[in-house]
């Protein structure tokens, strides 16, 4: 298409997704029919409309008006940031509960006189769980709904960002848990106490690892 003496360039992949969506529109294909297939083929929700939005460009004449996304894009931004802030925060608690649960449960008992100091600092970790994991719930749950019905904002860059970043800080607990375990283990320092930090570390961050893997 030519605008204003100027040819339009597209990158070759949307090119080629522009050209089989015209050949598709011409044989009688229907909107939804051509967007679930390229669905099926891996494209992008955002890729998809994208390319509808060019088709429909070039046979009206007239480009697809561009909403005012400011506020609803701030809107989205906090929302993910919320989400991913709570995420932290109710896991480190939680973590910290199971923790101290272990500690009363297998003392140590050269640190023992250490765990009668422990009271102001295990109801901080319980009003951090009890008020960060409900928040997390109604966001994250607010989030999903607005993405099925929106499928675009699945393609949102700051969530997969964010996606993206906490399965990489998963990860690196993960392999950081996962050599200390060893290291203690050459040393032959492994008691019960620790093996249950060890295993608490892991399933929560292999928990989260596993909610956003499929997430992204």
């Amino acid at each position: 298409m030519v605008e204003h003496g100027r040819e339009e360039t597209r990158p070759p992949r949307q090119e080629e997704l522009l050209k089989f969506l015209t050949a598709a529109k011409g044989s009688g294909a229907t909107d939804e029919f051509v967007f679930s297939l390229l669905r099926s083929r891996g494209w992008s929700a955002g890729a998809i409309y994208g390319a509808f939005g060019r088709y429909y460009e070039d046979i009206t004449g007239v480009a697809v008006p561009e909403r005012a996304g400011i506020i609803e894009g701030a809107r989205d931004g906090f929302l993910h940031l919320l989400s991913f802030g709570t995420l932290g925060t109710w896991t480190i608690a939680l973590g910290a509960i199971l923790f101290d649960y272990i500690d009363f449960s297998f003392p140590d008992p050269v640190a023992a006189a250490q765990y009668y100091s422990r009271t102001y600092q295990e109801a901080g970790n319980l009003a951090c769980l009890l008020v960060a994991f409900p928040v997390y719930l109604g966001v994250t749950s607010f989030v999903l709904r607005d993405q099925a019905r929106f499928p675009e904002k699945r393609d949102s860059s700051l969530r997969k960002w964010l996606t993206w970043l906490a399965l990489l800080v998963a990860a690196s607990v993960i392999i950081g848990d996962l050599i200390t375990f060893v290291a203690y283990l050459l040393r032959g320092e492994i008691t019960i106490r620790f093996a249950l930090h060890v295993l608490v570390v892991f399933a929560l961050a292999a928990g989260v690892f596993g909610y956003y893997k499929e997430q992204s």
